[in-house]
């Protein structure tokens, strides 16, 4: 929906990123997947004709609070620290967020 400018300008474009390399076994990860039950309405698909809507506020407070432990699980899990990191790529379209 162009005229949510709280919304539309996060849906425009798109990017992506991948790190290949050779293994001695295929395989994804380490990944941390998760899911949040109690912020299922905090991002949506909602009216007719469908569009995007979230609750900016709340989306915005989440984020800012979990992104640093979830950051330290992902790397535990990797086997480093974060000094050992040459760079972190986040998706996000909010730099006060990261």
């Amino acid at each position: 929906d162009w005229t949510d400018r709280t919304t539309c300008v996060l849906t425009g474009d798109g990017a992506g990123a991948a790190v290949v390399e050779a293994c001695e076994e295929p395989g994804i990860g380490p990944v941390l997947w998760g899911s949040v039950p109690e912020m299922g309405n905090a991002v949506r698909i909602e009216g007719s004709p469908p569009v995007f809507a979230q609750e900016g506020q709340s989306v915005y407070r989440w984020t800012t609070s979990q992104l640093p432990p979830l950051a330290r699980k992902v790397c535990e899990k990797a086997g480093v620290t974060p000094e050992e990191l040459a760079a972190v790529v986040l998706h996000q379209a909010n730099l006060r967020i990261i």
